[in-house]
């Protein structure tokens, strides 16, 4: 975390095959893994801004960095 400004994740890039649900439970289209990460824990952030990024997102977020993504930061992906 230091090294990114006390603010990442680990995380592994994306191997499987994903696929968009399209109607009836079909498959719509297959999704380009290139650039997608899958985010894992710990997740490291300075506890003032993650606490007011968690209050400010409220339950539109999913994990940590995607509230401090809500707020505008960008944390670092460290694999």
């Amino acid at each position: 975390c230091q090294r990114h400004q006390e603010s990442a994740i680990l995380a592994v890039p994306v191997n499987d095959t994903l696929k968009k649900e399209g109607e009836n439970g079909t498959i719509a289209c297959t999704v380009s893994r290139d650039g997608l990460w899958a985010a894992q824990t710990p997740q490291c952030f300075p506890v003032g801004e993650l606490t007011r990024a968690m209050n400010e997102a409220g339950s539109a977020v999913t994990d940590e960095a995607s509230a401090m993504e809500f707020v505008g930061k960008h944390p670092a992906l460290v694999e």
